[in-house]
């Protein structure tokens, strides 16, 4: 199981901590695929607990000392993802019988979520602290117009259009570490918000579906052509964030989502 490479928040600690735990889930994921080692995995998952709380709490710290307005709930969140984890590494301990790459993988899902969704919510206030020799330009207020009612798929969003407001201001840097990382994070993000799509509308839906795999197509040729620089930061965030992502959330998911219970 490889280890996916997020995007780098800017601040050595959280950046650090989130290495260290996509890191240990890599690891338990080799571990689980052999059913011998269910002690084994189950050991592991406990101490990833613990190394989750642990750097939630070095995270909250930071959150605070920059004033993050949502570090409160934020750190609400914290607490319910840490139980809703935690009753998971429970069911496998009393001998639930899905297997414990389940387990894993679901557990992997929910932390790329929290940390591409969640935490890109205090990004702007740690760069405004921490990074000043950046050029920090505002994130777009976000246009109501474009909610579906559905509270994960509207929090999704909101994080693609944050994750284009930090490819705007990349413009001009002849480092393209920092980018590749934003892509990789981008490409994630993408694919989760769109298996959650595809499992939350309750009818098979090609049509859907072939949009989806159509834009990461594009999504992939464009990439190339942003490391390889025939596209600026900007313009890929223009082009081909911004744009697809109004479009396609009035044409395709707002008239999809909007009959469903949030």
């Amino acid at each position: 199981m490889t280890t996916p490479s997020l995007p780098q928040c800017g601040n050595a600690l959280i950046d650090d901590g989130h290495r260290r735990l996509m890191a240990a889930l890599a690891s338990l994921g080799e571990i689980a695929t052999h059913p011998q080692n269910r002690a084994e995995t189950l050991v592991g998952l406990k101490g990833f607990l613990d190394l989750l709380r642990d750097h939630f709490g070095i995270e909250e710290i930071i959150m605070r000392s920059v004033s993050h307005a949502g570090a409160e709930r934020h750190a609400r969140i914290h607490t319910r993802l840490i139980d809703t984890l935690g009753e998971q590494v429970d069911r496998l301990a009393f001998g639930a019988a899905f297997p414990a790459t389940e387990v894993v993988a679901r557990i992997t899902d929910m932390l790329i979520e929290h940390e591409l969704v969640t935490d890109s919510e205090y990004w702007t206030s740690l760069d405004a602290a921490e990074r000043p020799d950046l050029p920090h330009p505002a994130p777009r207020p976000w246009d109501r117009s474009l909610d579906t009612g559905n509270a994960r798929i509207d929090s999704h969003h909101r994080a693609l259009s944050r994750l284009a407001t930090r490819f705007h201001r990349l413009d001009g840097r002849t480092d393209t570490s920092h980018l590749a990382d934003l892509l990789h994070g981008l490409n994630t993000l993408t694919r989760l918000h769109f298996r959650t799509e595809e499992t939350l509308w309750p009818e098979s839906d090609p049509h859907h579906a072939l949009a989806h795999s159509r834009f990461l197509e594009t999504l992939d040729h464009a990439g190339r052509r942003l490391l390889e620089g025939e596209m600026s930061p900007s313009a890929f965030a223009r082009d081909v964030l911004d744009h697809w992502l109004d479009d396609h959330i009035r044409a395709d998911d707002q008239p999809r989502f909007r009959v469903l219970v949030p």
